[in-house]
């Protein structure tokens, strides 16, 4: 499963963050009270780690969640053409979803609107509107 080698891998991470933390909070507090200026460095030297640690992490659950947001939009689509396959009609809902997704363009504020506040009865079930 890939999403349990993710999850591993950024536990392992936060393992490390919470190190690199715990060292930095000791070399910060020495540097404090010391005031040595090797001291000084060390707990700068932390800070970088620690930053750099951090950063990628945060890179790494970027690219995650954006593979979980294009497979939610793969799953819409391959509704989307399970429908024009039977002939199913389109609610208004899903033909804005499938603009967004091709054009790459905003709506218009009448339509956002519109789509913010519309009734959602009037909707088949999408991947936006899922209730228990």
């Amino acid at each position: 499963m890939p999403n349990n080698h993710l999850c591993q891998e950024a536990r392992v991470s936060l393992e490390r963050i919470r190190s690199l933390k715990q060292d930095f909070d000791v070399s910060f507090e020495k540097a404090l009270t010391s005031g040595d200026e090797t001291d000084k460095q060390r707990a700068q030297q932390n800070k970088q780690a620690l930053d750099q640690e951090m950063t990628q992490l945060r890179i790494e659950m970027y690219a995650w969640e954006k593979r979980a947001i294009e497979s939610q939009e793969l799953e819409l689509l391959g509704s989307l053409s399970h429908k024009k396959e039977t002939d199913d009609p389109l609610n208004k809902y899903e033909l804005f979803v499938l603009y967004e997704i091709y054009t790459q363009r905003p709506l218009s504020d009448d339509l956002l609107d519109w789509r913010d506040t519309r009734d959602t009865q009037e909707d088949l079930l999408t991947m936006f509107d899922a209730s228990p």
